[in-house]
């Protein structure tokens, strides 16, 4: 694959695919279609998504719907090609304007050649072997470290009834997973936007009742993070220091497991115990076991290799160490992420460094070569 740029980035739309989807539905929804088999329909677009609407629009055409983010230059360019620049009348329904009929589609459809496209959202489990060793700060700031990059960062806290990420983040949610849950409000608008530019899915203190959601459950409520991947570039979801049902339907659909642990006795066993029955759950989960509040990077590397050998297994990796930080309860007591309180705070700096090796930065179509989300069956040309 040769690199490209937005000049030579190119979107070709195949007949049967078009045919999905109304023109005025395309155009009010900023969508086009590029390819269609008998299950899947792929699309391109610049985002944001309106999650909801396509939510019903793959339950209207009965096929999974696969996203492809790009700029919004190419998109343009693209929608104009096959759709046309006049003004479209818009439908009254654009749900009702979908065909009822299914088009008939080849059995062999040629590859669709793409120039470029964002890398698929990365979704990350965050959880410390115990309490208090710091996986909320952590996950708090790994988010709003990924969003001073203008990435588009999601933070789901799974402490649903006991929850902190916001003021980690030094935000006030605007909605919170029990708005969601009784149907106060839509999917998307109970994510907060804060002032870091992290979005936020928050829990409700005190709701006991959701305390235990799963993975199925917020598949139920439109708010998992596969449904929610096409509009971010990073889904970090915060999870209680326990290990039960709901804790391993997240790492199920995880890419990678960020686990928090002390050089004690006790926190070493806890993250035995966790990374055994994670790799149950998911035997091909990558574990990175970090170490908070350790200033000896040489013991925090003595005592991974030896959970290391108890575990014996390849997928745990050493993700370093961050050193204790004098300005930690300063920043919870200011309700500002260390990241933005003192960034050149050597705990800081460290976690960047961590950041960067398990949550690089995504390709674009100006600096490297263009990636495609290998579920979306779509060749990069």
């Amino acid at each position: 694959m040769a690199q490209t740029n937005a000049q030579s980035a190119r979107l070709i739309a195949q007949p049967d695919a078009l045919r999905l989807l109304p023109t005025a539905t395309a155009r009010q929804y900023r969508l086009l279609p590029l390819k269609a088999d008998h299950q899947t329909l792929v699309c391109a677009g610049p985002g944001p998504f309106d999650l909801d609407f396509l939510t019903r629009l793959q339950f209207q055409l009965g096929r999974n719907l696969t996203l492809v983010r790009v700029p919004e230059d190419i998109f343009s360019a693209a929608f104009e090609t096959h759709f046309g620049s006049s003004p479209v009348p818009e439908a009254t329904d654009f749900l009702e304007s979908l065909s009822a009929k299914r088009p008939k589609l080849a059995n062999d459809l040629p590859n669709n050649p793409i120039d470029w496209a964002r890398q698929p959202c990365r979704i990350t489990a965050v959880m410390g072997a115990a309490g208090g060793l710091g996986a909320t700060t952590v996950a708090a700031n790994l988010a709003v470290q990924l969003a001073e990059q203008n990435l588009s960062v999601l933070l789901i806290d799974a402490n649903f009834s006991r929850p902190t990420a916001h003021i980690a983040l030094g935000a006030k949610p605007t909605a919170t997973i029990q708005d969601l849950h009784r149907g106060k409000s839509l999917a998307y608008d109970s994510l907060t936007l804060t002032t870091s530019g992290v979005r936020l899915l928050a829990g409700e203190p005190g709701a006991a009742d959701l305390a235990h959601l799963t993975y199925d459950d917020l598949i139920n409520l439109g708010a998992a993070p596969t449904q929610l991947a096409p509009q971010f570039d990073h889904i970090i979801i915060d999870l209680p220091s326990t290990i039960d049902n709901a804790e391993l339907s997240y790492l199920k659909f995880a890419h990678q497991f960020l686990l928090l642990t002390g050089t004690d006795s006790t926190s070493l066993h806890n993250s035995l115990v966790i990374s055994r029955t994670g790799l149950e759950a998911n035997p091909n989960l990558p574990i990175n076991i970090l170490f908070n509040q350790q200033p000896k990077a040489e013991v925090a590397k003595s005592a991974f290799r030896k959970l290391q050998v108890a575990a014996d297994t390849s997928q745990l990796k050493f993700a370093g160490a961050l050193p204790p930080s004098k300005f930690m309860a300063e920043a919870w007591s200011c309700r500002t992420p260390l990241a933005r309180l003192k960034p050149r705070d050597k705990w800081n700096q460290n976690l960047k460094s961590l950041q960067s090796q398990i949550l690089p930065n995504l390709l674009t179509a100006h600096t490297a070569t263009p990636a495609i989300n290998p579920g979306s069956q779509i060749a990069a040309g």
